[in-house]
């Protein structure tokens, strides 16, 4: 067991590569329930621990009561790193008991699909799983399957076991509400840039444009910053680091809950001041160290990316003089911008938004941008 936890952390830790699964993802609204006859099912009860990044997992799995692995997964969407070993019973009962999510589910396969019918807080919930043996192999729903919803980018297991946890214990949970928040899908919208770029200021152009439709997040940093009071200290590298956990940390409850509201008030999108990724432009080692020490792909979770090109001199320093949590030098803003830009720039919906001729212009192309991009209701 411990060899076995051991070989599996120190391989994310090392970034090295794991086998990748690559599997679609569909909630299934109606299904022909007799062919579950034929079929011998697997009770399945999975528990999660959840690592530094939200984009990696522990995941406990024990079958029929009698058989039990440890793996860990890794990134989002169509294709996703797994690696899993088999354990003792005894061992995942331990761990089980110490998870931080659980759920149940039973299982029956046919034909290349997984059919999960989830226990519960979660009973009348359906997923099917079908694995492909590459990115581009076309995936058909089966006749038996009459009507679903993919799900493939949106939502996990281990998002499955976290709504599972927050509705434990509560009363009257309809199956209508379940599958309102695990089928909804509320795009995550990344405003970025060097300090003082007009993040917080289009932020508040966007609530006046979109109003209720769309819920809007903070700048996390300034708020650990400067309300917090956690700061790094010259030359301190302990300090840097524990300002990055506490901003990553935060960032991630903060991102969480927000969706969770965003979901059950059906806006169309979530706009955040930053993205996890901004603390990789804060690291010496910049993205490399960031994926060494909190794992995940570029951009997972995020479907639009704006970065906003540091002001002139003259306008940073106006604007810095009525933020007390920033403390950067033009040149230091100058600097963090282009790593900001580095770190962000692989994301496959990145835009930059340029100064232009004037504040004005720049929030109009900003504007237009994700305006078009919420008119598409998708990623």
């Amino acid at each position: 067991m411990d060899k076995t936890l051991d070989t599996i952390i120190l391989h994310l830790e090392m970034e090295v590569l794991m086998p990748q699964e690559i599997e679609r993802r569909f909630l299934v609204l109606q299904f022909n329930r007799q062919i579950l006859s034929s079929i011998t099912p697997t009770h399945i009860l999975q528990g999660y621990f959840e690592l530094s990044s939200t984009a990696q997992q522990l995941r406990i799995r024990i079958k029929n009561g009698n058989r039990a692995f440890l793996g860990a997964k890794g990134g989002e969407g169509l294709v996703r790193d797994e690696e899993e070993e088999k354990i003792s019973l005894k061992a995942a009962r331990l761990l089980m008991r110490r998870a931080w999510h659980v759920v149940e589910k039973i299982r029956y396969e046919r034909g290349g699909w997984e059919l999960d019918m989830f226990k519960g807080p979660l009973e009348g919930l359906v997923l099917a799983e079908y694995e492909m043996t590459n990115k581009r192999e076309k995936v058909q729903l089966p006749s038996w399957i009459t009507q679903a919803v993919e799900v493939t980018d949106s939502l996990s297991n281990l998002h499955l076991a976290r709504l599972c946890t927050s509705l434990r214990g509560l009363p009257d949970v309809s199956l209508s509400l379940v599958m309102h928040f695990a089928a909804t899908r509320v795009s995550k919208i990344v405003l970025t840039g060097a300090p003082c770029s007009g993040k917080s200021v289009l932020m508040n152009i966007l609530r006046q444009e979109f109003g209720e439709s769309i819920h809007c997040v903070p700048e996390v940093a300034t708020i650990v910053i400067s309300q917090v009071g956690i700061r790094p200290v010259q030359g301190d590298s302990m300090s840097r680091e524990r300002l990055n956990r506490a901003v990553l940390q935060t960032q991630e409850i903060f991102e969480r809950t927000s969706l969770e509201q965003a979901i059950a008030d059906n806006k169309r999108a979530l706009v955040l001041d930053r993205g996890s990724l901004d603390t990789a432009a804060y690291m010496e080692g910049g993205l490399k160290e960031y994926r060494r020490r909190f794992g995940g792909k570029i951009g997972d979770g995020y479907d639009l990316v704006l970065c906003l090109e540091t002001p002139p001199k003259a306008v940073y320093e106006k604007m810095r003089a009525n933020n007390p949590a920033r403390s950067e030098t033009y040149e230091q803003a100058v600097a963090l911008g282009e790593r900001i830009q580095e770190v962000w720039s692989s994301h496959p919906r990145f835009r930059l938004i340029p100064n232009g001729n004037s504040w004005e212009h720049k929030a109009a192309f900003a504007l237009d941008v994700i305006r078009k991009f919420i008119a598409q209701g998708t990623r």
